[in-house]
């Protein structure tokens, strides 16, 4: 056997190989692709059957814009139901004046006399029920926004194979109007055939009993229904007299084909600590009277330059000027809980350096308290306080961990959050 005769061997032994390699390659990529294709048709994962039904396809784009603010630990979301690896945390907004846990049933707080927290339940549910007359299912998440001081509810409603709606409201206890909750609903129909959207105004519960009046105005060309309502709270410091003036909302709403509607649901809420209940009497009609004023100022705002006014003071109260590192490890005091936890105190303190109407005097102590300078925190380490952090799963451990957060800064820091 000569050279050339052993070197074509070898080539053809090399092309062999080469040529068995490349097709093993492409079968493997062939089969690949079928697997990735049709595999999950016949054993499909949860994200997988999650994502082929159209209304979590749905929700799952609405929440997405969010995705900047969740990987910063600024957004939470909670599913309904929750998800297994969602921490529970409860949507709530307040400001110092009133708050509330943001969940159907749920009801306003206010403070009790001296108190540092909202921890006295109003018998009035500010929360309206959205609805479609025709829905088959729906997927729904509340995103709570420590950022903006706000929770968004998404909502996606499938009323058949192909169409679907998506409703988002969004909830605030208002920054620089603090008697103000509002609940801004956007419905959008983009299937072709119109809506019948229903509305259910929860309202009171009836213990105790509140005195109504149904009462109209005139706002640009809408006439707009609203309820003016005062009564008396007992609380374990005293009697608390209370009024308020909210948007009187509608049974049901068109909504077209191919398109949006919009509705705003504002309450107001006045309140004052009463020494007898015949003292109500002389007052309640000058709280009903700002309740009332009240009211109608807001309806006279444009939507997003109200909602604006709420996000840019919200956003400096927020400023903290340091960063906490996205780890969840197991176990551990992680920056979804700090997070949570600032916002859920902030929550409970008023701000009078961005509240509208408030007196000079008030607006020159705050101004002193923030700018002493021995005013910083020295007291015991915190990380390692467990009563000081709480996964927060009830409003009932919101108002508790706020309130020592407040007494912890009160007594150290010696400055009074109190009004």
């Amino acid at each position: 056997m000569d050279f050339n005769e052993i070197f074509r061997r070898i080539k053809r032994y090399f092309e062999l190989i080469t040529h068995t390699y490349r097709r093993l390659f492409f079968i493997a990529v062939g089969l690949f692709l079928l697997i990735w294709i049709f595999g999950f048709r016949f054993f499909p994962s949860e994200n997988y059957r999650s994502l082929a039904d159209p209304i979590d396809e749905c929700l799952h784009t609405h929440l997405s814009r969010m995705n900047r603010e969740v990987q910063r630990l600024d957004t939470i979301i909670q599913h309904v139901p929750r998800f297994p690896e969602e921490d529970g945390l409860l949507p709530y907004v307040g400001n110092g004046y009133i708050g509330a846990v943001i969940v159907e049933e749920s009801t306003i707080h206010i403070k009790v006399k001296n108190g540092r927290v909202l921890s006295l339940p109003l018998p009035f549910r500010p929360i309206v029920r959205v609805s479609v007359t025709d829905e088959d299912s729906r997927r729904e998440a509340y995103a709570s926004q420590y950022v903006h001081g706000m929770v968004q509810q998404v909502s996606c409603i499938q009323r058949d194979e192909r169409d679907s709606i998506v409703i988002i409201s969004k909830f605030y206890a208002h920054r620089t109007h603090p008697t103000i909750f509002e609940q801004d609903i956007t419905v959008s129909n983009p299937s072709q055939k119109d809506a019948i959207v229903q509305f259910e105004q929860l309202g009171w519960t009836g213990d105790p009993p509140f005195a109504s009046d149904i009462k109209k105005i005139q706002n640009g060309d809408e006439e707009v229904s609203y309820i003016l309502s005062r009564g008396i709270i007992q609380s374990s410091k005293g009697l608390v007299g209370v009024a308020m003036a909210y948007k009187k909302v509608p049974g049901a709403m068109e909504v077209k084909a191919k398109s949006t509607l919009s509705f705003r649901v504002i309450t107001a809420v006045n309140y004052a600590y009463l020494a007898s209940k015949r003292e109500f009497d002389t007052i309640q009609q000058s709280l009903l009277n700002k309740s009332e004023m009240e009211l109608k100022r807001v309806l006279g705002f444009n939507t997003q330059n109200f909602q604006s006014l709420h996000d840019i003071a919200w956003g400096n109260l927020w400023t903290t000027g340091f960063s906490i590192s996205p780890s969840k490890a197991i176990n551990a005091l992680n920056g979804d809980i700090i997070n949570a936890t600032i916002y859920y105190v902030l929550s409970q303190v008023r701000a009078p350096l961005y509240e509208t109407g408030v007196p000079l005097v008030d607006i020159s102590e705050a101004n002193v308290v923030l700018t002493y300078a021995d005013g910083c925190y020295g007291g015991h380490n915190t990380l390692q306080a467990k009563n000081l952090w709480s996964s927060f799963k009830s409003e009932r451990e919101i108002v508790e961990v706020a309130n020592l957060w407040l007494l912890t800064l009160q007594r150290l820091v010696s400055l009074d959050f109190r009004r």
